[in-house]
């Protein structure tokens, strides 16, 4: 039996329906898989998506075009 320290910590962000949710869960249970579910609202959500983005524009991933045209979908706005 693996210890605490020896378990890798990993996020998911699935969309599942009720009845699957209640299927992964019994899976994740009989697999000995901690979970910790988060729910997030739409405003959380938004505010987490932007963070990601910035931290995006930071590492300069992308192009001023590229950036503007992502902002523009994601926000469903003109820029």
């Amino acid at each position: 039996m693996e210890t605490a320290a020896e378990r890798e910590r990993i996020m998911l962000d699935v969309s599942v329906t009720s009845l699957q949710k209640d299927a992964l869960m019994t899976i994740l249970k009989a697999l000995d898989i901690e979970v910790n579910e988060h729910i997030l609202s739409d405003e959380a959500e938004d505010l987490a998506l932007g963070l990601a983005m910035l931290e995006g524009k930071k590492e300069g991933i992308a192009s001023s075009t590229e950036k503007q045209e992502f902002e523009s979908f994601l926000f469903r706005k003109n820029l």
